[in-house]
């Protein structure tokens, strides 16, 4: 069962942009949450810097680099930011430091989610970001709206569960979201789909599927209330598949999932596996919010 925080601080945001039309995408949802939450945002680019790079070399990239985060600047106005172009050996150290030194609440990250072959999954920079924050962080992936609703982006929530005690991690932070937001938040499970069994009517599958009911609706918190009633899904297919089906359905305006780390295995908990992020992250509706156990 999950102990949900009284409130989800949500005031200062650290939005990473490469000037891609996937940042500049993200940079929308950014907007939308600071306005909600009030928070402060700020605009991180990070020039990599290997040791080899001379100096004339990497003076051109900061100034092509200052004059791109100068447009981002302008579309910052109306909400409290900063805007910033910083030297690292690579993205991580460079992000790594943003988040001490601001005490960042929030990441918000483009990313083209190039699909193709599976093994190439999303692109490495975004990725190794959601794996390795150790805050939460929303990934906007090419096929998010572009324009948040009047009243901000986390007014319908899917909360996607194997319903291991790593994805489970994530259910605190869904809940005061939708508590904050009063949104209607839906958990939902995945089953594979299977051959029937048993005495042949479909008993064993019934069976799991109210054993799967029974756990979303033991997640909550029995003396929670909510300002609406959360619903709760089981569908059968592929995680990914029925993750994405059900937030075009529901109209999902955020998916929350609780991710391992970087470490291991890069997996989203027991069979919301690297494959399935990668399909819920690159065909999403909306934007993806991770958030690691």
């Amino acid at each position: 069962m999950a102990t949900v925080p009284s409130s989800v601080q949500l005031k200062q945001i650290l939005y990473l942009t490469d000037f891609s039309r996937a940042s500049e995408a993200a940079l929308t949802f950014a907007l939308g949450i600071a306005r909600v939450h009030g928070a402060t945002i700020h605009a991180l680019h990070v020039v990599t810097t290997p040791l080899e790079t001379y100096p004339d070399s990497l003076k051109a990239d900061r100034e092509i680099a200052e004059a791109e985060m100068r447009q981002v600047d302008a579309r910052l106005r109306g909400v409290a930011h900063d805007a910033s172009v910083t030297h690292a050996l690579d993205l991580f150290s460079g992000f790594e430091r943003a988040i001490a030194e601001h005490g960042i609440d929030l990441v918000v990250i483009g990313t083209h989610g190039r699909t193709g072959a599976e093994r190439l999954l999303l692109g490495s920079a975004a990725e190794e970001i959601f794996r390795r924050s150790p805050v939460p962080t929303m990934t906007v992936g090419p096929n998010a709206k572009r324009e948040p609703a009047d009243n901000g982006i986390l007014d319908r929530i899917l909360f996607a569960t194997d319903l291991s005690p790593c994805s489970a991690a994530a259910l605190p932070f869904a809940i005061a979201l939708a508590k904050e937001n009063h949104s209607r938040l839906l958990l939902l499970h995945a089953l594979p789909k299977r051959r029937e069994t048993g005495n042949g009517n479909g008993s064993k599958r019934e069976l799991s599927v109210a054993e799967a009911f029974h756990q979303l609706h033991e997640m909550m918190p029995g003396s929670l209330t909510l300002p609406q009633s959360p619903d709760f899904a089981v569908e059968f297919g592929r995680p990914g598949d029925a993750i994405l089906a059900a937030a075009e359905q529901r109209g999902a305006c955020v998916i929350i999932l609780g991710i391992r780390g970087a470490e291991g295995h890069l997996g989203v908990a027991a069979h919301l596996d690297r494959a399935t992020a990668h399909k819920v992250v690159a065909h999403a509706p909306c934007p993806v919010l991770t958030v690691r156990a």
